[in-house]
């Protein structure tokens, strides 16, 4: 019974560490998702690539993406 009941903590204690990590994950993308939201609203705006970068600490691969133009990889 010992066992049983070590091995339930066990389980249960696994169970909440991967609920953890996927919270996060799912926060990454989330965020990165309102980044390039951002990004393409401020190309809407009339922002250069040098401004936007800047502001919204993006990478060149992230602009490029959204700005639809080579560079992304």
């Amino acid at each position: 019974k010992a066992f049983r009941e070590l091995m339930e903590e066990e389980r249960q204690a696994g169970m909440e560490e991967g609920l953890r990590k996927g919270q996060r994950k799912g926060l990454r993308k989330g965020q990165r998702r309102e980044r390039l939201m951002t990004i393409q609203r401020m190309l809407n705006e009339g922002y250069k690539e040098d401004q936007i970068r800047r502001l919204t600490n993006c990478t060149h691969q992230e602009f490029c993406a959204v700005a639809d133009r080579p560079g992304s990889s």
